[in-house]
């Protein structure tokens, strides 16, 4: 991991350390779909992983130790895959896909610490999406959900317990870092390939529709392979793209 310093002058760099968190952490080395999430105003931390067999595993981080958190007669699917953890509200949502053979189908469950349990229903499309190819996204006081169905690129948004469709267009089909989404600055974001491969970043008004975020119409990205596609923003003053082109690492900033 590296840091980004916009500055000649290192002098005031900051110095980090990384230490194990907690005495008995869980073991995710089994998976490479692991996702958390902080929530809360006290900052409870929440940890999701496949753990192989295609069983999705969820872990609370509580006095300097991770206890795992019973899914079983949660009615989640046989199998699933990308587990993705989402704070919103200080509350925590589970998403996941139901991995079959033949389709793959998405979900957003609430989580109530209270009680253990998931909120049933969550079903936010049906129809046969790229496998691990979905982005949830919290902003605005809103949720949305960004995934791609074949060639076609969809935003959701949730709506009184109702996913309504807000906009589609046609991307490069793709999946597993083809598709990245962030909040920022009062607009959903997203990073995604067109059809020659090649990234751009377009943000998304409900009144006018996409618009796009690159000067002069270019690509953001240079026209090799790409691949593991992120959006992060710090706050509301800047917006990092980031992925792999060519067997380098990139970041980009928006300005």
């Amino acid at each position: 991991m590296q840091y980004y310093h916009d500055s000649a002058d290192t002098g005031d760099d900051p110095v980090f350390s990384w230490e194990a968190l907690g005495t008995a952490g869980f073991n995710g080395a089994v998976s490479s779909q692991i996702s958390a999430a902080t929530v809360g105003f006290g900052g409870t931390i929440y940890a999701a992983f496949n753990d192989g067999t295609a069983d999705g595993r969820l872990f609370k981080y509580s006095s300097a130790s991770w206890f795992e958190i019973s899914l079983a007669g949660e009615n989640l699917p046989v199998t699933i895959s990308t587990p993705k953890l989402l704070s919103h509200n200080n509350s925590l949502y589970f998403g996941y896909e139901e991995d079959t053979f033949s389709s793959e189908t998405l979900y957003l469950r609430a989580y109530d610490d209270a009680t253990t349990s998931l909120a049933t229903g969550g079903l936010v499309e049906a129809a046969d999406i790229n496998d691990g190819n979905a982005v949830f996204v919290s902003g605005g006081g809103d949720l949305y959900a960004v995934y791609t169905v074949g060639s076609t690129l969809k935003v959701r948004k949730l709506d009184n317990d109702t996913w309504t469709l807000l906009s589609s267009f046609t991307v490069s089909a793709g999946s597993y870092g083809s598709l990245a989404a962030a909040w920022f600055n009062g607009y959903l974001y997203v990073f995604y390939l067109d059809a020659s491969g090649d990234g751009w970043v377009k943000y998304y008004d409900e009144g006018d529709g996409w618009l796009s975020a690159e000067k002069n119409g270019t690509a953001i990205t240079g026209g090799g392979t790409v691949s593991a596609l992120q959006l992060a923003s710090s706050g509301t003053t800047t917006l990092y793209a980031g992925y792999i082109e060519g067997g380098q690492a990139y970041v980009r900033i928006l300005e």
